[in-house]
């Protein structure tokens, strides 16, 4: 049987939808699982676990949304062997639904009281959000409930290659002085600065919470380009780690081998979160924690409607209570 998830969006968005592929795994564990998006962040789930084939998006797919009855050899192969199609780029016109009724599928908007997946089947799942105010992989997810799937448990589980994860150790090595040496990790972007805490707060903060022989390892790739020597130099009383530009798989295999995850509203949280890193993240006015913060009991989030006037005692205080907290349970989100 194969499974094709069209996936949508930034790096985020990608480990959001890792969850519902993680459901469908569960559901269909002999399933092949082919992912259609970005290919970069898509690796982070190409663990023959989540997703079995990663297909990048093209023009020819596009045209799919904007052209009826129009054709490609490739997608139109990938299509036809298709069991299950889970599409979650915009169709605002129905172009795509209509095209797949073509080709057979059975677009299904209400939830069937049993499923069972075959390899006859050619089901299609596309619609709109029906609860906005839910988690972001809660809403994602609902297209699964028409195949009655759903979960209790909403973070995913990366499940990072060998051979990475022995790498990042590699060059982590030396970092931890001592058993009670703490390694941060701390990501000082987001996808907009409107959505960013200040460097001098970020320097407040680890002024409080670290001791003497404890490292920050910065993780930062192209949109941090600009203002990166300004942040080292501000941190620069610190001991500190540039990880810049590795590779966003080998950055997440960093992150794993930290015991603090520090940043925003950004992909780089939800992985940390994936990869059950306690994390504290501070939340602007342009972002809803309730929607985006990942639904897990090791992300503690600060919501603040103005940057300038954030309690960042507050922040503090959390950073330590999960830095040095031995029983993980103990830390609630608000």
């Amino acid at each position: 049987m194969l499974i094709v998830y069209i996936g949508y969006g930034l790096l985020g968005d990608f480990i959001v939808c890792l969850k519902s592929i993680e459901m469908l795994r569960k559901a269909f564990p002999d399933a092949s699982i082919c992912y259609v998006g970005n290919e970069i962040f898509a690796r982070l789930g190409a663990d023959s676990f989540h997703i079995n084939e990663i297909v990048g998006v093209d023009a020819d797919l596009e045209n799919y949304y904007l052209q009826m009855g129009y054709h490609s050899a490739k997608w139109d192969d990938l299509f036809t062997n298709a069991n299950l199609l889970i599409n979650h780029k915009m169709d605002p016109d129905g172009i795509f639904i209509e095209n797949m009724k073509i080709r057979g599928f059975l677009h299904l908007t209400i939830p069937v009281k049993s499923f069972e997946l075959t390899t006859e089947d050619k089901i299609l799942l596309h619609g709109d959000v029906q609860n906005q105010a839910n988690s972001a992989y809660e809403q994602v997810a609902e297209l699964l409930l028409n195949i009655n799937i759903t979960t209790d448990n909403w973070c995913p589980t990366l499940k990072l290659p060998e051979t990475v994860q022995q790498k990042a150790a590699q060059l982590t090595k030396g970092l931890r002085m001592n058993y009670v040496c703490k390694i941060i990790a701390f990501h000082p972007g987001a996808s907009s600065p409107q959505k960013c805490m200040s460097v001098a707060n970020w320097c407040e903060v680890f002024e409080n919470i670290m001791n003497y022989n404890d490292q920050i390892i910065v993780v930062s790739g192209p949109a941090e380009e600009k203002f990166l020597p300004a942040l080292m130099k501000a941190l620069s009383k610190f001991k500190t780690t540039l990880i810049h530009n590795e590779g966003l798989v080998l950055a997440s295999a960093i992150i794993e081998k930290c015991d603090l995850f520090l940043g925003h509203d950004t992909g780089f949280a939800h992985i940390a979160a994936a990869l059950h890193i306690p994390s504290i993240l501070v939340f602007g006015p342009h972002s809803d924690p309730k929607v985006w913060a990942p639904p897990a009991l090791w992300v503690k989030y600060i919501k603040t409607l103005d940057f300038s006037k954030i309690d960042i005692n507050e922040v503090i205080v959390a950073a330590k209570k999960l830095l040095y907290s031995h029983n993980i349970q103990e830390v609630n989100r608000p």
